[in-house]
C-alpha cells in the first residue's frame, strides 16, 4: 500500500503542475475535469459552481463521448440541500462505490455513553440519504464522488464524479484526489483572485 502512494505521489504532482500551467480559472476548471476523470476513469467528470443564489452550473466536463453533455446546465439549490453542503465543506471527498448497495443499520443505534445518535459525519461508510439515491439512479449513475473545492473557507463548487457501472477507488487513489482537490482549491482561489 505504501508502495501505491509514492507511485501516485508524481501523478498527483503533475496534475497540479498541469492546473497551475491553465491561463485562468475558466481553463483551470476545464483541467481539473480533465485531470480527475483521466486518473479515475469515471463516465463523467464535472466542476460544478455554486451561484449567489444557491443553485449551481456545470462550468467544466470530460465525459465518454456517447453521453449527453452536461456543461452550461445550471441546477437547483434543492439540489444540494444544506446539510449535504455543510458535509462537502466538512469532508473534502465523497464517495459511493454503488448506489444500490443495502444500508446496515447501527446496533445500537443510540449511543449508551451519550444518549445521542452517533456523528458519522467523517466516516467514509456513512449511508446516503434515499433521495440521492434516487437522484442517482433517475441520472443512471450507479457510482458518484465528488471532491470539495473551497475557497475562502466557503464551499465554491465540486468536482463531481458519476459513472454508469460501480466503481470502487482503492484508499491510495482517494487519498491523493484528496490532496488534488485542496491543491486545486487553493490554485482556483489564486486564479480567481488574480482575475
Amino acid at each position: 500500500v505504501v508502495g501505491q502512494g509514492r507511485a501516485l505521489k508524481p501523478q498527483v504532482q503533475e496534475m497540479v503542475r498541469r492546473l497551475q500551467s491553465a491561463p485562468g480559472p475558466v481553463a483551470a476548471c476545464q483541467t481539473a475535469a480533465d485531470e480527475v476523470r483521466a486518473i479515475t476513469g469515471f463516465d463523467r467528470v464535472v466542476v460544478y459552481r455554486f451561484l449567489s443564489d444557491g443553485a449551481g452550473v456545470v462550468d467544466a466536463e470530460a465525459r465518454r463521448d456517447d453521453i449527453t453533455s452536461f456543461q452550461g446546465l445550471r441546477f437547483p439549490a434543492g439540489d444540494i440541500p444544506p446539510q449535504a453542503r455543510e458535509l462537502y465543506l466538512r469532508n473534502w471527498i465523497r464517495a459511493i462505490p454503488d448506489a444500490r448497495y443495502k444500508p446496515s443499520p447501527l446496533h445500537p443505534p443510540i449511543n449508551p455513553l451519550t444518549a445521542k445518535p452517533l456523528d458519522m459525519s467523517f466516516c467514509a461508510l456513512r449511508s446516503v440519504s434515499p433521495v440521492h439515491l434516487e437522484y442517482l439512479a433517475n441520472m443512471n449513475v450507479r457510482a458518484s464522488m465528488s471532491l470539495s473545492l473551497i475557497l475562502q473557507g466557503r464551499l465554491w463548487g465540486l468536482i463531481a464524479c458519476h459513472h454508469e457501472a460501480p466503481m470502487h477507488l482503492p484508499y491510495q487513489r482517494r487519498v491523493a484526489l484528496e490532496l488534488f482537490a485542496q491543491m486545486a482549491s487553493y490554485i482556483l482561489e489564486t486564479k480567481i483572485s488574480a482575475e
